[in-house]
């Protein structure tokens, strides 16, 4: 049996006898766990590593109804604050930044 199919053995192991609590858990022992969503909240329960910031994964999470209301207070303060500059620009900033809070 190899190193990596006796670790997976192990884990899966673990997991069945309730000593961990769910598979998730037991990856996050041999790997990095990375998001590859635009939905913050799913960001938030899984507690990634690190995520993707693929632009076409934020622009669907944009349209998701549970940001509505974000990415208007978003939109309404990039245009206050952007003056002659980018609109666009200042908002996906924004954006970006306030899905890491």
């Amino acid at each position: 049996m190899s190193t990596g199919a006796a670790w997976l053995v192990a884990a899966a192991y673990l997991c069945l006898n309730n000593h961990m609590s769910s598979h998730l858990d037991s990856l996050r022992q041999y790997t990095t766990i990375v998001g590859d969503t635009g939905d913050f909240e799913s960001i938030r329960e899984y507690t990634p590593q690190d995520a993707t910031t693929n632009p076409s994964l934020i622009l669907n999470a944009a349209q998701m109804s549970e940001y509505e209301a974000l990415v208007e207070k978003v939109l309404a303060e990039a245009h206050e604050e952007a003056g002659s500059a980018d609109v666009m620009s200042v908002a996906l900033d924004k954006l970006l930044s306030s899905s890491a809070s």
